[in-house]
Formats: C-alpha cells, sequence, structure tokens
C-alpha cells in the first residue's frame, strides 16, 4: 500500500471502466483502488457489458496479440460489434 499511496493520482480526462468493478467511477483515483487490482478478480465480461451497454460497439485491444478480442466477442454473442487488434506478434 505504501508504493501505491506514494503515487499522485488524478481524474481521467476520458470515461473509464475499470476492470476491477465492471462499471465507470472516481475509484480509479486512489491508492486503495490499485491495490485491490492487483489482488481481486478481473470483471472484465462486467466491463464489456457496461461499454456495450453505453453504446460502444467497437472494441480495439492495445498490444502484441487480439486474445481479449475473442472475449469480447463472447461476452456480446450475437451483438454487431467491430473488433480491432492494433497490433501484429512480429
Amino acid at each position: 500500500m505504501s508504493v501505491a499511496a506514494s503515487v499522485r493520482y488524478a481524474a481521467p480526462t476520458v470515461p473509464v471502466v475499470s476492470n476491477r468493478t465492471g462499471r465507470a467511477d472516481d475509484a480509479l483515483t486512489t491508492a486503495g483502488y490499485w491495490v485491490h487490482h492487483v489482488r481481486d478478480a478481473v470483471r472484465f465480461a462486467d466491463g464489456v457489458s457496461t461499454l456495450h451497454g453505453s453504446g460502444v460497439r467497437t472494441f480495439v485491444e492495445l498490444g502484441p496479440s487480439g486474445t481479449l478480442l475473442g472475449l469480447v466477442s463472447a461476452c456480446l454473442e450475437g451483438a454487431q460489434i467491430g473488433l480491432v487488434a492494433s497490433l501484429r506478434a512480429g
């Protein structure tokens, strides 16, 4: 907790949906949030559902593969969505 408490946090300038809570909230501006983020289960499906319910129809994975895009598709089975991988291996 002491390391997390030494960081200066600020509110995001764009809306953020937490993969710890599955919703958009201000909790991620606290040290306690990040300590729990490391220790708690990821609420990926809840976050994807929150985003979709807010009108998001295109999901972009930022990373060297599109592994999580398959999970987005499974979370929103049958929904008309766009899935974009930002990078490719190699």
